[in-house]
C-alpha cells in the first residue's frame, strides 16, 4: 500500500476503484486538485491497480484484481480502507462509482459517504448477489449523486424511496485546459475518436464510419487516441483504411482543437461521456450514439448530432451532413462551446462539491 499524506491529515477522501487514466478518473483527480486549491485537505484514494497507474493517487492500496473481487467483494479492500479512513480521521468520504461504493459500505463504520453515479447499471448487476450490494451500498450512503439526470432517475427506481436524495452534479472541464484553437484548421477534415480501445466504446465502429465516408468519395483523415486490449486487434483495419492510431496521448486538448468532427461509438453503460464535454470546450462538434448522458451535453442539431445506439449507417450519413457543410461546422462548434462552458465548467461542479460537502460534514 501506497500513502502520500502532507502534513497535515486529510478530512475528505475520494475514493476510485482503480488507477488508471480515464474520463471519470480524471476527472475525479481534477476535482480533488480544483478543491484542494479551494480548501484543502481532499485526498485521492484507488483501491486495485491499473494498466497505466497515470492518476497519481495520494493513497494507494494497490491491490491486484483477483478471484476475490471478480467474486464481489475483496476483504482486504475493505480491512485496508478501514486504516487509511481511521489514519486520516477522515469526516466525509465520496465514492466515484458503485466498486468503491461497495468497499466504504462496510468500511465507513459511521462516516458518511457520498456514492456518486458515474454511470449506467452494468450488466453484472443482473446477478442476485450484486444486485444485494449495490442496495445496500445506496441504502447506507448519506447522499447519492449522479453526473446526469438520467442515471439519477436511473437509480432512484432501482432502490424505491431513494429519489428524494438523489442530485446532480455534472462532471465538469476547465475551459482553459479545453480550447479552440485560433486560426484556420486543416484542409483535410479530420475525423477524431478518443476513449479507451475496449468492446463497450466500440472503436471498430469508428473504422467502419471511415471505410463508409471515404468510399462515398469524402477527402478525410481520421485519428484514434487511446490504449486498451483491441489496440493489436484494430491495427491491421486502421492501417488499410488510413486511421491513425496514436494510442494514449497527453496532448487530447490540442488534438480536438485541430480536428473538425468528433465521433462517439459508445453502446451502454455510459453515464455522462467526459469526452463530449471536452470536445463541446474545444468548439468540436460531434457525432454520437444516443448513450445515456448524451444528449445532456449534445444538444441534438444545434452542437452536433444524436443517432441511434446501433444505427451505424445513420452515424455515417451524420459524419457526412457536417463534412459537407463547413459553416454548419462552424456554428455547432461556437454553440457547443458556449453551451459546455456554461453547463460543464470544473469550477461549477467543484462549487456544487463543496456545498454538499459542507451540508455532510455540519
Amino acid at each position: 500500500m501506497q500513502v502520500r499524506l502532507g502534513n497535515d491529515n486529510s478530512t475528505v477522501l475520494h475514493v476510485l476503484a482503480y488507477d488508471v487514466s480515464r474520463g471519470a478518473e480524471r476527472y475525479a483527480r481534477s476535482l480533488v486538485d480544483a478543491l484542494n486549491r479551494r480548501s484543502g485537505k481532499h485526498l485521492l484514494v484507488t483501491l486495485f491497480s491499473g494498466e497505466d497507474g497515470g492518476l497519481r493517487p495520494d493513497i494507494s492500496l494497490d491491490l491486484p484484481r483477483g478471484p476475490l473481487r471478480r467474486a464481489g467483494l475483496d476483504p482486504r479492500a475493505v480491512s485496508r480502507l478501514r486504516s487509511v479512513i481511521a489514519s486520516s480521521r477522515a469526516r466525509v468520504l465520496v465514492a466515484h462509482g458503485g466498486e468503491p461504493a461497495k468497499y466504504l459500505a462496510f468500511a465507513a463504520r459511521g462516516i458518511p459517504y457520498v456514492y456518486l453515479v458515474i454511470g449506467s447499471a452494468h450488466p453484472l448487476l443482473r446477478n442476485p448477489v450484486r444486485r444485494a450490494l449495490r442496495r445496500l451500498y445506496v441504502r447506507r450512503a448519506a447522499a447519492i449523486v449522479a453526473v446526469s439526470a438520467l442515471l439519477a432517475e436511473e437509480v432512484a427506481a432501482s432502490v424505491p424511496g431513494e429519489i428524494a436524495r438523489v442530485s446532480v452534479i455534472p462532471n465538469g472541464r476547465d475551459p482553459a485546459v479545453y480550447a479552440p484553437q485560433v486560426g484556420r484548421r486543416r484542409d483535410e477534415p479530420t475525423l477524431l475518436w478518443v476513449g479507451r480501445l475496449e468492446e463497450q466504446k466500440r472503436p471498430d465502429w469508428f473504422i467502419d464510419v471511415v471505410r463508409a465516408v471515404s468510399g462515398s468519395g469524402a477527402d478525410v483523415g481520421a485519428q484514434m487516441v487511446g490504449g486498451g486490449v483491441l489496440s493489436e486487434t484494430l491495427a491491421s483495419n486502421a492501417e488499410e483504411e488510413g486511421v491513425e492510431m496514436l494510442g494514449p496521448r497527453d496532448d487530447v486538448p490540442a488534438l480536438m482543437a485541430a480536428a473538425d468532427i468528433l465521433v462517439l461509438t459508445s453502446r451502454p453503460p455510459e453515464g455522462l461521456p467526459g469526452v463530449l464535454i471536452e470536445a463541446g470546450m474545444a468548439g468540436l462538434p460531434v457525432v454520437t450514439t444516443d448513450v445515456p448522458g448524451a444528449r445532456e451535453v449534445v444538444r441534438d442539431g444545434v452542437t452536433g448530432l444524436v443517432v441511434a445506439v446501433d444505427d451505424k449507417e445513420g452515424m455515417v450519413g451524420a459524419v457526412l451532413a457536417l463534412l459537407g457543410d463547413v459553416e454548419l461546422r462552424a456554428r455547432m462548434g461556437q454553440a457547443a462551446r458556449e453551451h459546455c462552458v456554461r453547463e460543464f465548467s470544473l469550477e461549477t461542479s467543484v462549487v456544487a462539491w463543496e456545498r454538499l460537502i459542507s451540508e455532510l460534514s455540519s
